[in-house]
């Protein structure tokens, strides 16, 4: 049975609160019908499933519904069709241990398809932190704290992180498009998907609340860490959490500063917000839009918007002015700080924090992606009216 609405959304409040998100209930349902018109039909998965493009069965199967019936079958066949794709085992691995998080599950059966896709996923790819942290958010889930912290640390001492959310995102816009729906609209879906937030969370919650070592703070840093290098805001907001909730354990002469720096950085996707919403986007066209999802898939999302405010004839910069009356920061020329007509002023080189024009859907009833606990932005209600340009998209960053 599906989750309620208004359970699903404590959950999406209790995973972001700590990371400065904020949204309302309200706000929230209104994206709802929008993104359940671009879910793909129970119809439209099983015409896939028919089908061996790998791509189009992992979008099928991670793009709807989080507890629909066909997710797993159609995730198995990618796997029966290409068992050495490392992203297969990571979509099989983020679907099934959110099933488990989120209890739409009895049994032991879905722990042990999470279990042998964390495997398989190892094992092709020996390097690779995330199906490590992914084992250990399971083991964490499980109540086996132990397996859990001894993961931890193996993994936090890995260089590479790679939880295939690109490519993900990517199989997403493909199975969309198969079933016919626009290049916008599959973009805008696939943007969604974030991977393995919940996991992420999960793990550090477990670890951090359980009397850690010290080295078991750090493995929670390391973590954090890796999770604000991602291309994907939403994913970093949750690495700046975690890290907030590390340093706050740990009484260091260092430790100041980096509270510091990270709320210098959440304060900077909140200027970044500003620009986004200014009347500068106003004008972006819809060949635009998807041009910039096709590069921060690939390039993440700071250099998509750039790229995006130069096609504009701005530049970025978040050099800040004193506090306006409501006592927010406005980078220089926003339009809620600027006289009017005054051009955003943008400097990419000061820019180190990638942020994205998207946030996800959290309920995990109604999933945008694999992962049960992501925010995402207001679509547009005039699309439909205004195919060529979008208008104005929102998005709410409270805190």
């Amino acid at each position: 049975m599906r989750a309620s609405p208004s359970t699903s959304f404590a959950n999406y409040q209790k995973v972001f609160r700590s990371a400065g998100a904020s949204e309302t209930e309200a706000g929230f349902e209104s994206q709802i019908s929008f993104f359940g018109a671009a879910m793909l039909t129970e119809r439209e998965q099983r015409r896939i499933l028919k089908g061996r493009n790998v791509a189009a069965l992992i979008g099928a199967g991670i793009a709807g519904y989080l507890d629909a019936p066909l997710d797993e079958a159609l995730l198995q066949r990618a796997a029966q069709i290409s068992p050495t794709n490392p992203v297969v085992w990571a979509a099989l691995g983020y679907r099934s241990f959110s099933l488990i998080a989120n209890g739409l599950t009895n049994g032991g059966s879905m722990e042990a398809t999470c279990q042998n896709a964390v495997d398989q996923w190892q094992k092709l790819a020996p390097e690779n932190a995330a199906p490590r942290y992914l084992a250990a958010a399971l083991a964490a889930r499980q109540s086996n704290l132990a397996v859990a912290k001894q993961l931890l640390r193996v993994a936090s001492q890995m260089d590479t992180f790679d939880s295939c959310e690109g490519p993900l995102n990517r199989c997403v816009v493909v199975a969309l498009e198969s079933a016919g729906r626009s290049r916008f609209t599959a973009r805008l879906v696939g943007s969604g998907n974030v991977s393995g937030l919940v996991a992420w969370h999960k793990l550090s919650q477990s670890i951090l609340d359980s009397a850690p070592s010290r080295e078991e703070i750090q493995g929670c840093l390391q973590l954090g860490s890796q999770l604000a290098r991602d291309n994907s805001i939403a994913t970093q907001m949750l690495g700046w959490a975690i890290q907030k909730q590390g340093w706050a354990k740990i009484a260091e002469p260092t430790t100041p500063a980096e509270l510091a720096r990270i709320a210098a950085a959440r304060q900077h996707v909140r200027l970044a917000n500003d620009y986004l919403e200014s009347h500068r986007t106003r004008i972006v066209t819809e060949a635009q839009w998807i041009d910039y999802f096709d590069r921060s898939f690939i390039v993440g999302e700071m250099t998509a918007i750039q790229e995006l405010a130069a096609q504009l004839g701005d530049t970025f910069s978040y050099a800040c002015r004193p506090a306006n009356d409501s006592g927010r920061m406005f980078p220089h020329g926003s339009s809620a700080s600027s006289p009017a007509g005054r051009k955003p002023t943008v400097r990419p080189e000061s820019v180190h924090f990638p942020i994205g024009l998207q946030f996800r859907n959290p309920l995990p009833n109604r999933r945008i992606g694999p992962a049960a606990g992501f925010l995402f932005f207001h679509a547009p209600a005039p699309l439909a009216r205004r195919p060529h340009q979008p208008a104005q998209y929102h998005r709410h960053l409270g805190g």
